[in-house]
């Protein structure tokens, strides 16, 4: 990623998709910059916390805040000091939202 700047932000969101078969479920959890739209950490499998921690631990930029939705894994596995929980309808995931839309 480019330099970090002071008001960088995270945004970071799960989607689904399968491959021939629903029953062949895969998760892709991403973790973008705002400023730069930079996927800076990924993670694939399923669902669950152990996952979401798998992106925690991919991504390098620890210090900035960090939007998510207000799925029940995020408060586990973010710091209080960095996760900034959303709802879709606050607009804080838009970018993250968009890119997940044109996969």
């Amino acid at each position: 990623m480019d330099v970090v700047q002071a008001t960088d932000v995270l945004e970071r969101d799960e989607r689904v998709s399968f491959v021939a078969q629903k029953f062949f479920k895969r998760w892709l959890w991403l973790a973008m910059c705002r400023r730069t739209r930079q996927i800076v950490a990924y993670a694939i499998g399923d669902r669950s916390e152990t996952m979401a921690q798998k992106l925690w631990q991919a991504r390098s930029l620890s210090c900035l805040p960090d939007y998510a939705d207000e799925y029940n894994v995020y408060p586990l596995i973010i710091p209080r000091e960095q996760h900034r929980p959303a709802p879709k309808d606050a607009h804080q995931t838009n970018h993250q939202e968009r890119w997940n839309n044109t996969l």
